[in-house]
């Protein structure tokens, strides 16, 4: 064991020795905590930025350049076609996997819950029969957790730049029983941030832990820094590091 680092500092070098000191450019979206604007509203900032700029970047022997946060479509498509190297905190589904490279090791592995308004009659999920005959919102183009695949649960899907209001404005007018958030952090986040945590009840969905990545493009910058990232992660998600940050942006 005591081999490791060892190793890691002479893989890294040639690294460093092969390519010279690069920068890697970290592409945002809106997803708060882990990206969001900054608190002057001049860059991005979060638990994702925190993590690379004081942690994985160092361990690679790289700068961290940050962009964004951008629409998500649009963060996608810069990485698609390689203006940014990679954007943290994605979940994997067969549309990304095909254009982008997800790194060995998640970053996280988060909790996936619904979302109902306080006067609702369910109280735990415990079962998928549990949410049968629901109707609920989600996020397009995102995960969607097992439990929920079912005929019986109705999903709409909902975009738009700040769909998190959009999610909330459908659930308070009572055009749908429950909201879809497959991140626990960020949904406890937005809900004190917008004085609504005692306005709705958080149900985690059982069974289930959904990891969530570095996702890097598939150019040649991209598979190079994914590479140097999968050497440096293991300790990184060993340690609970990204999640720590986490804990301390929600408390």
């Amino acid at each position: 064991m005591k081999s490791q680092p060892i190793v890691l500092l002479i893989t890294l070098f040639f690294f460093q020795t092969l390519f010279g000191r690069d920068t890697v450019r970290v592409g945002t979206f809106m997803l708060a905590p882990f990206m969001m604007q900054s608190y002057n509203g001049k860059q991005a900032a979060g638990v994702g930025i925190d993590f690379w700029v004081h942690h994985a970047g160092p361990l690679m022997g790289v700068d961290v350049e940050v962009f964004g946060p951008f629409p998500i479509k649009r963060a996608l498509k810069l990485l698609e076609n390689g203006s940014i190297d990679v954007i943290p905190n994605m979940t994997k589904i067969p549309e990304r996997e095909e254009k982008f490279l997800f790194s060995e090791v998640p970053l996280s592995e988060i909790i996936p819950c619904i979302v109902v308004l306080n006067k609702h009659p369910l109280k735990k999920v415990t079962k998928q029969e549990n949410l049968y005959n629901l109707k609920m919102e989600h996020l397009d183009a995102t995960y969607i957790p097992n439990i929920l695949r079912h005929p019986s649960i109705k999903i709409d899907f909902l975009t738009g730049d700040d769909y998190f209001q959009g999610l909330m404005d459908m659930l308070d007018a009572g055009r749908v029983d429950a909201f879809i958030h497959i991140n626990y952090f960020s949904l406890k986040y937005e809900l004190m941030k917008r004085g609504k945590k005692d306005t709705y009840r958080i149900l985690q969905l059982p069974d289930e832990r959904i990891k969530v990545y570095c996702v890097f493009s598939k150019t040649e910058r991209g598979k190079k820094f994914c590479d140097m990232f999968d050497i440096v992660n293991t300790s990184l998600f060993n340690a609970h590091v990204y999640d720590s940050i986490a804990e301390e942006m929600v408390k």
